[in-house]
């Protein structure tokens, strides 16, 4: 295990361990809120780690371990099924016994023998048990129910009696329950005035419908119900055969990709019914008959599988798996172009629109970290998302739901997630969904934040009709150093303390709310070393870089230079390097079985100078040498020479200085040093890294660096 990981397994403290299996014990069966209402010792990620390690026992079958209420502990795995065998066989014989029936065919208990109601008559009751008969007087029978000494046991019902009643009184209008009320006042009261106005037809009538719904369904009000919906001729109107050509002409001609309408269908069924002699239905009834075809199936069959996404059922009643179970589960990850213009800070010249990436975490909603900047994203800028997020959770989350993008499917960054113990999750293609958090956010940073600002390109929408004076780059005032300060206190002040309307209280709230629910977890701290920096930095297109006497390794034709390089035999040798993109004054080498830390020629020149405007610069200089014939190799004093005399003229060159030079005044220059999310600086089991990245390591600190063999590749580190 890596030394900026805790350990694989969280150490429970002996006291803790000691005392929380004591409890346990002492009451054999414990819920979770009851054991944290307990001594102030017992920590709920002490308690999930005693249940890991099998020192206390929860059985996952039962219920959630989440929900604290209903989550019960045990001493051991025999304890629990001793427990759920006597909770059972309390809960049933009670579960079955209801009060004293009064219909016939009903199950009661006397005397330990189960008898049923054979005859139920004004003055006598007749219980049969197999070919024994017994008959009691009405009164008697009355006397042991009241005693207990006769209950009635529920039978256990036919699936379909309970759902049929459902189905009936779901049916029924409010007029008719109107009905149905009055005339079951009038079966409860024969006497009353009202129901002696009844003419004695309808009265018969009334008590054969109830009696009759009572031995059928064993509701007697159900036969009270006028059913209005029920009357009249509900059989087909028309031949079978009419139904037969008419789905089968709807399969033929409606469902498949030519998108006929439903008129063209209408007149193919006309004219074959015609044909065959029948009679041909109406084109409304032709129009019923489709729409009540699946949705699904219809718009699967006519526009294809995106189409038909939107009519896939949705997960209702179940936890929803794209949003997590606790803070930092699951974080979702993307990319977005804002819709502004921003400018130099110093020249005040117009600049593009920046791209944004955005990191969310789908269980509370709250942003981990965001980094913006003007290049396109590649997995160089997820790297430094790995490096925020880490400065400021402390920790990666358990899965990173990502989408198809190219960047996504880096093996470096495959690596760097492997390496934190961060499983990526590839979102699937065309089902919006699974991304539908992430986009939320971008869509309320577009309506309540981004389009309040100068520069805003929402008016862009309507491009026709936009003319040069409101265009918005002649509006744009917003800087890229600005726009990240502005943003930080957008996600990290406003937004996370802002109530949340699906959550009903804020991201923080419910952060807050989820750790308490699920602890800490120091185990995944994640201490930003310099082998964490290392691993977040990628390397060449190649992955070595060639030493060369007495210059060192060259990236995009910057020499770095060690010490360990003067040796022999490293000279002329491929080693895999690594470099940083924000700050090309150093980079890493791997020596043998350590990784060196390398400082550039030019330290002065090329520091916090980008990998992009570097390349730029490279481009034109070797341009102009193919032109006037020149081969010798551009060397770090004519980069340095370029720089400050050449590059400024030259506009592309110069329009990309600015954006980096804004870039490097933000947090995204990683020049601040790595921070530690602050709940988990007083932790007991927290260290702070006692290094400095921006300077060159002693041989002493480099020999104590990440062991690497020299034939081990990047998936073994």
């Amino acid at each position: 295990m890596s030394d900026y990981f805790r350990e694989d397994s969280p150490a429970v403290p002996e006291e803790a361990a000691r005392q929380i299996k004591a409890i346990v014990m002492k009451e054999q069966r414990i819920s979770i809120e009851a054991l944290k209402a307990g001594p102030k010792e017992v920590n709920i990620d002490h308690v999930y780690a005693l249940v890991a390690q099998g020192q206390v026992f929860f059985d996952l079958q039962c219920s959630l371990i989440s929900d604290h209420r209903t989550a019960f502990l045990y001493p051991d795995e025999e304890m629990a099924k001793a427990h759920r065998i006597v909770r059972q066989g309390l809960a049933t014989p009670r579960s079955l016994l209801t009060t004293l029936p009064s219909h016939v065919g009903a199950q009661v208990t006397w005397k330990d023998r189960v008898y049923s109601i054979a005859n139920l008559g004004a003055d006598s009751v007749q219980l049969a048990c197999g070919k024994d008969l017994v008959s009691l007087d009405r009164s008697l029978f009355e006397q042991l129910g009241k005693a207990g000494e006769i209950a009635g046991l529920a039978q256990q019902p036919d699936a379909a009696i309970p759902q049929q009643i459902l189905e009936i009184l779901l049916s029924t209008s409010e007029q008719e329950f109107a009905v149905a009320n009055d005339r079951w006042y009038c079966y409860q009261n024969p006497n009353s005035p009202k129901a002696l106005r009844i003419p004695r037809s309808s009265w018969r009538r009334l008590r054969r419908h109830c009696r009759t719904a009572l031995e059928a369904l064993g509701c007697a009000y159900v036969g009270c119900l006028p059913r209005y919906h029920d009357r009249g001729n509900h059989s087909d109107r028309l031949p079978e055969a009419v139904y037969e050509i008419t789905d089968r002409l709807i399969k033929e001609h409606y469902l498949n990709l030519k998108q006929k309408n439903k008129r063209a269908i209408h007149g193919l069924i006309k004219y074959e019914c015609d044909h065959r002699g029948l009679v041909a239905p109406s084109y409304q009834w032709t129009v019923d008959r489709i729409n009540h075809l699946d949705p699904y199936e219809v718009a699967l069959a006519r526009k294809g599988r995106r189409a038909a996404y939107r009519f896939t059922p949705q997960l209702h009643g179940q936890l929803n798996p794209n949003n997590g179970d606790r803070p930092m589960a699951l974080v979702q990850i993307d990319h977005t172009q804002l819709d502004i213009f921003l400018v130099s800070e110093d020249t005040g010249e117009v600049l593009e629109k920046p791209w944004l990436t955005l990191a969310i975490d789908a269980y509370s909603r709250r942003v981990v970290a965001f980094a913006i900047a003007f290049d396109t994203p590649s997995h160089r800028i997820l790297m430094l998302m790995v490096r925020r997020i880490v400065q400021r959770q402390g920790h990666m989350p358990a899965f990173l739901s990502v989408d198809g993008g190219k960047e996504f499917s880096s093996g470096y960054f495959e690596a760097l997630l492997a390496r934190c113990e961060c499983t990526p999750i590839k979102r699937p293609p065309a089902q919006a969904r699974f991304g539908a958090l992430i986009e939320r956010a971008f869509g309320t940073l577009d309506s309540s934040f981004l389009y309040s600002l100068a520069g805003n390109s929402q008016i862009m929408k309507n491009v026709r009709q936009v003319t040069k004076s409101v265009r918005p780059e002649r509006q744009a005032v917003w800087s890229l150093e600005a726009l990240d300060e502005l943003l930080s206190a957008y996600f990290f002040d406003l937004y996370d303390n802002r109530p949340h309307g699906e959550l009903g209280m804020s991201p923080a709230q419910k952060y807050a709310s989820g750790v308490e629910l699920a602890g800490v977890r120091e185990h995944r701290v994640i201490v930003p070393n310099e082998e964490f920096l290392l691993m977040t930095m990628p390397t060449t297109s190649k992955g070595t870089a060639k030493v060369i006497t007495q210059r060192g390794v060259s990236i995009h034709g910057i020499y770095f230079w060690a010490d360990e390089m003067r040796a022999a035999h490293v000279v002329g040798s491929q080693l895999p390097v690594r470099y940083d993109p924000y700050d090309l004054g150093h980079c890493y080498a791997q020596l043998g079985k350590r990784w060196v830390k390398c400082v550039s020629g030019y330290h002065g020149v090329f520091n916090k100078k980008t990998e992009k405007e570097i390349m730029i610069a490279s481009q034109l200089i070797r341009q102009g040498q193919r032109q006037f014939g020149k081969t010798k190799a551009v060397t770090a004093a004519k980069y340095a020479e370029f720089f400050l005399t050449q590059v400024e003229p030259e506009e592309e060159l110069r329009r990309q200085r600015l954006k980096d030079l804004a870039l490097s005044r933000t947090s995204g220059g990683c020049g601040h040093g790595p921070t530690v999310a602050p709940s988990l600086v007083g932790s007991p089991s927290y260290q702070q890294p006692a290094f400095d990245v921006s300077e060159p390591a002693e041989t002493e600190s480099a020999s104590s660096m990440w062991p690497v063999g020299p034939n081990r590749t990047l998936d073994e580190l």
